[in-house]
């Protein structure tokens, strides 16, 4: 599957690309699941799209691989059974970015908050 971006379907052109033996589409033309049971699905990008079609084909195919340019942080939906947002309303009063003191000159979160930095 490619995966491009804001819902305009795109799919690149590679050396090659007329010789691969499967199908190649675009998650805007994805439909169910199930069409892809015990078959072998190689989705590329990390977005909204490729991230929740990868999730949902994981009931239904033998395997899925995803590959990114840069790696996503991906969260569960729920953990110990709670779901995700519902952690994120109770640990909100450690949210520092709505409190400019605990920010650092960077932006970054100085306290309270994890935070990624690239450098």
């Amino acid at each position: 599957m490619a995966i491009g971006t804001c819902r305009i379907p795109v799919i690149p052109e590679w050396e090659g690309r007329e010789a691969f033996p499967e199908e190649i589409l675009h998650s805007s033309t994805f439909k169910r699941t199930q069409d892809y049971a015990k078959k072998h699905v190689f989705v590329i990008g990390s977005g909204n799209s490729a991230a929740e079609i990868a999730s949902r084909l994981t009931e239904y195919v033998s395997s899925v691989t995803m590959s990114v340019r840069t790696l996503p942080h991906f969260l569960p939906k729920r953990i110990f059974g709670i779901p995700i947002v519902g952690l994120g309303i109770g640990l909100r009063h450690l949210n520092c970015w709505s409190d400019t003191e605990n920010l650092r000159p960077d932006g970054a979160c100085a306290k309270y908050c994890w935070s990624h930095s690239t450098e």
